[in-house]
């Protein structure tokens, strides 16, 4: 991968990485409140908790997944497929600056767990395709 390419994505990576440790540390420094009050505030107060530790847990793993990208644009690793070893195309890396797997590979990887996962925040749109992905390289 070009060095102004991957330069461009480090700066993408670095910038989200520091949105997500202030919206981590954002979720974390106000403790968990006890809640007085009937039972309807106390399911309100359970629901919001359980919600907050869902959003930390997703900005964990995806601040998690950031930093594996830097690790690889540092060891010159970045943009290879770790399935296939072929390049991942431009547009896969665009939508999803840390993504390991090329299009075709991750495609393979979904059909096998059928769906079980639920698709990334930065996925690639609907109408892209592996030709379209493949032509980019």
């Amino acid at each position: 991968m070009a060095l102004k390419k991957t330069d461009k994505i480090r700066d993408k990576l670095v910038k989200r990485r520091g949105e997500l440790l202030t919206r981590i540390q954002e979720l974390t420094k106000n403790p968990t409140q006890q809640v007085s009050g009937d039972k309807v505030d106390q399911a309100i107060a359970s629901l919001e908790r359980e919600d907050t530790s869902m959003h930390l847990q997703a900005e964990i793993s995806e601040l998690h997944e950031i930093q594996e990208a830097l690790k690889r644009i540092d060891r010159g690793e970045y943009g290879v497929c770790e399935s296939c070893g072929k390049a991942i195309g431009a547009l896969r890396l665009q939508a999803l600056p840390f993504a390991t797997l090329c299009l075709r590979c991750k495609q393979e990887e979904e059909e096998a767990t059928e769906g079980s996962e639920s698709r990334a925040r930065w996925d690639l749109p609907e109408e892209s395709s592996i030709e379209e992905e493949e032509e980019s390289e």
